[in-house]
């Protein structure tokens, strides 16, 4: 996700419908309807706002429409994202096009995964796989974003190359307050006398988005504009996610793998394990919160769990503080 699968797809599609001479030009009537999203012979298959999958009709009209002249009499270019999406029914109506595309009918399909994909559709399509983009790149569009030096340090190794999720994190403010939370918390904690407030505020914390997000939307006064509500999300779910992804930094950090700067922010014992740290003692702490994640999925008490993750943690501190 955000290696840029779209922005491809959408300069290939250019290239293809350019009627200048050095393709994609940018300047003919075919990119700039490409890049304002107006060509008639672009046709783009994506999740109706409705629905969480791409149904069967969607790939039905788009069948329907190959089958016609296209309005330039040139190429007609079908961008279908995120590919994953389709049911199963979706891709086997769109077998037979894939198989034999009527001349000048190119098929563009996004997806993070083909785990999901019927191999039948994945060995009719030639794969590009996307690798991440260099810290080097992601850097320079952190700086053009506006991100600050700090920021960008701070996001750099989080992001796995990925610039579309570098630029989300950059900007998430409500992500940055959770991670000093946590960083207070789960790594800044050595007192055992601790533990039951933590727990309980995390435990809090996870009920109440469990609440909000079951709870049924109040009715707009008539003379209100309707604003749209922030989903909740998964608070559990993401306190995991942030911890597994703090302690592959220290992991990364300990192989050399980021800059000694990227874990300035943790408390010393971890500053410390980071640079001297064995390595099965990072995969046990990232085992430690897997674990954690399936017995969440079986309904253990979750404040059970924090405590036990918090000790595990603090275990691991004691063996970096310095008295």
């Amino acid at each position: 996700r955000g290696v840029g699968k779209r922005s491809l797809a959408a300069c290939i599609a250019q290239y293809l419908l350019c009627s200048g001479e050095s393709k994609p030009c940018g300047q003919c009537p075919g990119c700039r309807q490409v890049l304002s999203g107006s060509h008639p012979d672009l046709l783009r298959v994506t999740v109706p706002s409705d629905r969480k999958t791409i149904p069967v009709d969607s790939i039905r009209e788009i069948n329907e429409a190959v089958g016609l002249s296209t309005y330039e009499g040139g190429r007609r270019v079908i961008v279908i994202t995120p590919a994953e999406a389709l049911t199963p029914a979706s891709q086997n109506a769109l077998l037979k096009n894939l198989e034999e595309p009527l001349p000048g009918n190119f098929y563009l399909l996004t997806a993070e995964s083909t785990a999901v994909l019927l191999p039948t559709v994945i060995s009719r399509c030639r794969q590009v796989a996307l690798h991440p983009w260099p810290d080097a790149y992601v850097e320079e569009q952190l700086r053009k974003a506006g991100a600050s030096p700090d920021r960008i340090r701070q996001t750099l190794p989080l992001c796995g190359g990925s610039i579309g999720k570098a630029l989300e994190l950059a900007e998430d403010e409500d992500y940055w307050k959770r991670r000093g939370e946590i960083m207070t918390d789960f790594f800044g904690t050595r007192s055992r006398g601790e533990l039951l407030n933590i727990s309980e505020k995390w435990q809090k914390r996870a009920k109440g988005a469990e609440s909000a997000e079951d709870a049924p939307e109040e009715e707009a006064p008539k003379n209100a504009k309707n604003r749209k509500k922030k989903p909740q999300g998964d608070s559990a779910g993401e306190l995991l996610n942030d911890l597994e992804d703090m302690l592959h930094t220290l992991l990364l950090v300990r192989l050399k793998r980021a800059p000694a700067d990227a874990v300035s922010a943790f408390p010393a014992p971890w500053q410390r394990m980071a640079q001297e740290g064995e390595i099965k003692a990072f995969l046990a702490l990232e085992d430690t919160v897997r674990e954690t994640r399936r017995l969440r999925a079986v309904n253990v008490t979750w404040q059970a769990l924090i405590e036990k993750l918090l000790l595990r943690m603090m275990e691991e501190t004691d063996k970096w503080s310095v008295s």
